[in-house]
């Protein structure tokens, strides 16, 4: 089975939470890179050692009509995926002089949730393997797909991503949005610079989640965004406030989720005035432009600290970890 040129960028995983409200996603926010408009997906096209255990996840656009999409698959010309959203190929290196082959890889598919689908394989997918994923792309009334292409390595992930416990190394700024976000007058724009998670699997795969579990307004705990993780580096998070949110107190939660759905015990949380902070980067600012150098110079050395101290204070916050119903299930079998 020839593969065709890959189409599906670096694609991340939204973990459906039932207790959770749904993400606001705007202009405004930091998207991750490279995210397509039909459906994100984990393990990310191009990935390296993944976890021999590790899932496909696919979460499709909001409106996505997945018994549509179901339906579309049943008339695929390809007998491998015909009645799969979700069908996966693992390379099979052939004799000396042998082309190599592609091999289906069995598995069970469920809807976690009204837009988000988990391919399960029956076994361990094969150690140091170059893996295919065809994904039934929404819109089409016969099945049109996109492809990833990913490679195992030889670990199997057993144990949870790990978090700081701590939010003292968290970097924070809040500014006024962009013009270009179109943003009502006293919304702020917060910027979160955060630690990697560490991983026993992949590291790659696990996915930074950024919940606001208090502000103005605010009935449950709300994910404002998602990024990927960066192994031993740092993980930049934004998201916009409105008004209201931006005239109070604020508090958020860090969270990680790996490739194979498992979540970090820490979860740091902090709680910070926006207003404030705003007002404190605004008045550092104003002392570094002032007509002592030497002694600004100290001040703006010591301006992060100052923020951070002052800004916000690190919360043992006791937002609700209760999980809602079981979300409605749907599986095939390839």
């Amino acid at each position: 089975m020839p593969v065709p040129a890959l189409t599906l960028a670096a694609l991340l995983l939204g973990w459906p939470l039932a207790t959770l409200q749904a993400q606001r996603s705007t202009v405004c926010d930091l998207a991750p890179a490279h995210a397509s408009d039909e459906v994100e997906v984990r393990p990310a096209d191009g990935a390296e050692r993944v976890a021999r255990n590790a899932p496909i996840i696919a979460r499709y656009a909001e409106g996505t009509d997945l018994d549509a999409l179901l339906d579309s698959v049943e008339r695929d010309a390809d007998a491998d995926c015909r009645g799969q959203v979700i069908c996966l190929f693992a390379e099979r290196a052939g004799r000396t002089g042998v082309r190599s082959s592609l091999e289906p890889v069995a598995g069970e598919l469920l809807a976690l949730d009204e837009r988000t689908l988990r391919f399960t394989p029956e076994q361990r997918l094969a150690a140091d393997t170059r893996h295919f994923a065809l994904l039934a792309r929404p819109g089409f009334d016969s099945a049109a797909r996109t492809e990833l292409e990913f490679v195992t390595g030889t670990a199997v992930d057993h144990e949870p991503p790990e978090l700081d416990a701590s939010s003292d190394s968290f970097e924070l700024d809040v500014e006024p949005p962009p013009s270009a976000c179109m943003a009502p007058a006293g919304s702020l724009r917060v910027r979160l610079a955060v630690p990697g998670a560490r991983d026993d699997g992949d590291e790659q795969s696990v996915e930074l989640l950024l919940f606001v579990t208090r502000a103005v307004g605010l009935r449950e705990p709300e994910l404002r965004v998602r990024a990927p993780n960066v192994a031993d580096g740092t993980v930049a998070l934004a998201f916009t406030l409105d008004p209201a949110e931006a005239a109070g107190e604020v508090c958020v939660a860090l969270r990680a989720v790996d490739g194979t759905g498992k979540r970090a015990e820490d979860e740091p949380a902090l709680c910070f005035n926006p207003s404030a902070a705003r007002r404190s980067q605004f008045e550092s600012l104003c002392r570094a432009a002032g007509p002592h150098p030497g002694a600004e110079r100290t001040s703006t050395d010591n301006g992060r600290g100052l923020l951070l101290a002052s800004a916000f204070v690190a919360a043992a916050l006791g937002w609700r970890r209760t999980r809602g119903p079981r979300p409605r299930q749907q599986a095939t079998r390839p």
